[in-house]
């Protein structure tokens, strides 16, 4: 499991589903953030919008 901490999750979830990457529930709220989760055993389509995170996501960390 890899954790992002994005500021616009709602953007980044449309984004990734335009990449066929299965969202496999709705983002959910909490008082300490918003989650979702996805599911992509090969990572391939993440790899191919890598750089699309580092020009719109400007806060990205991986935990």
């Amino acid at each position: 499991m890899i954790n992002f901490r994005v500021e616009n999750i709602e953007q980044l979830v449309e984004d990734l589903k335009s990449k066929q990457v299965t969202i496999l529930d709705s983002i959910e709220t909490f008082p300490y953030g918003k989650f979702v989760h996805i599911m992509d055993i090969t990572l391939s389509p993440f790899l191919q919008i890598s750089p699309l995170f580092i020009k719109k996501y400007t806060y990205l960390q991986s935990v």
